[in-house]
């Protein structure tokens, strides 16, 4: 079991694991192995489906930075306290091939510790079951984060009882991704927040598309939905929160005393790249603010840094990693704004940027990495079951 949780309040493990592909498979389910002693340290654990290179990272379970990198790409599972287990429609499943790199052959799994009390002596045992069948499903499923994924919100002043806020996936980045693909449809949506949270929601064009209406840690819902994501739709994700008995100022960020406001969608058919749509901000020594607008292509060629990919960017404005819309909102997080320094978009399209002399672009690749690494797992536990064609895939470290 993994034990560097021992004596820190929180604490990031991750590990990589190989799942076989020599026969086609499809994802379609899975639950949480808890490990009935340990067990309750365990905040929050998801999966992500990554390239090869992980594999020299994360040979066995150790100590990470959350985020972890920005090779990753969907996510296969996410479980938080109170969570069922997750089943997909029949005619959907996450394929397991080599045949493209966003398919499942590679995964690396996080679990986030909390160890308020700084107990020591911990081993952790607790995994992820992951139920695959043989059988072709119709639609490859993949996955959506919605909100502040990068976790760059401004902070929640302390002693507050109502404070809003929203991250915005507008309506340019639907029309960029869903244009020539079609229309996407949502099965799955997580919504996530931590302990001063008191109501979040999403919105589509301004219908409600899941709510929790009383916000409560230990029961978050992996929420059966069935809704259209259409070219041109706006997707809006509002928190709010409740900071009465914070003692001071509450930081968005990883440690289970900071929060978060995020939505995990899952849907299909899978759009390769449509994984990140929300608020980000970045801070060069000017602010820039805008949505992240895309994701990572999963062929491990991928930078590790924002700035690095922020350089790679403003060389040449029609790479691939510009999936940056530029934008704000406005005090009270209603709308999204024009940028303040330029209504610019830098877009990977064959017509380039809106404008020449955009002052900065951030790109998706590194971003991607920073953002997706405050959602993982730690490690998958797979077992065969036999029956009608299914099995459990599991992976113990």
């Amino acid at each position: 079991g993994y034990s560097g949780m021992n004596g820190k309040v929180t604490e990031y493990a991750c590990s990589a694991h190989e799942i076989d592909t020599t026969i086609e498979r499809y994802i379609f389910g899975a639950e949480i192995s808890l490990d009935p002693v340990s067990g309750k340290y365990v905040h929050h654990m998801l999966v992500y489906i990554c390239p090869e290179t992980v594999m020299t990272k994360y040979t066995s379970a150790t100590s990470c930075v959350s985020p972890i990198s920005g090779e990753c790409s969907q996510i296969v599972f996410g479980w938080a306290p109170g969570s069922e287990p997750s089943k997909l429609p029949d005619n959907v499943g996450f394929r397991v091939s080599d045949a493209d790199p966003q398919d499942v052959k590679y995964v690396v799994v996080e679990i986030h510790y909390d160890n308020p009390d700084l107990d020591t002596g911990i081993s952790d045992d607790s995994g992820v079951i992951l139920h695959y069948t043989d059988t072709p499903r119709e639609f490859i499923a993949s996955s959506l984060a919605l909100g502040d994924l990068p976790l760059t919100m401004d902070d929640l002043p302390g002693g507050t009882e109502v404070i809003h806020r929203e991250s915005v996936c507008p309506s340019e980045c639907t029309e960029k991704w869903l244009s020539n693909t079609g229309p996407i449809t949502v099965v799955k949506s997580f919504l996530h927040m931590h302990s001063y949270g008191r109501q979040i929601y999403t919105t589509k064009n301004g219908d409600i598309t899941n709510i929790a209406h009383y916000w409560d840690f230990g029961f978050q819902e992996n929420t059966d939905v069935n809704f259209q994501i259409k070219a041109g739709d706006e997707l809006h994700t509002h928190c709010v929160f409740d900071t009465k008995q914070s003692g001071g100022t509450v930081d968005f960020g990883t440690a289970s005393s900071d929060e978060m406001c995020q939505n995990f969608l899952m849907y299909y058919p899978r759009v390769p790249r449509f994984q990140l749509c929300g608020w980000f901000k970045y801070d060069i020594g000017i602010p820039i603010t805008g949505a992240i607008c895309g994701g990572t292509d999963n062929s491990g060629d991928n930078s590790d840094f924002i700035s690095d990919v922020i350089d790679a960017c403003l060389e040449n404005l029609n790479s691939p990693q510009c999936l940056f819309h530029l934008g704000t909102q406005d005090t009270d997080g209603k709308s999204f704004l024009p940028e303040t320094l330029s209504e610019r978009t830098c877009a990977n399209s064959s017509d380039g940027p809106k404008s020449s002399n955009i002052p900065l672009i951030a790109g998706a690749s590194a971003a991607a990495a920073v953002i997706l690494i405050s959602l993982a797992t730690l490690y998958i536990r797979m077992k065969r079951r036999t029956g009608q064609g299914q099995r459990d895939v599991a992976i113990k470290l």
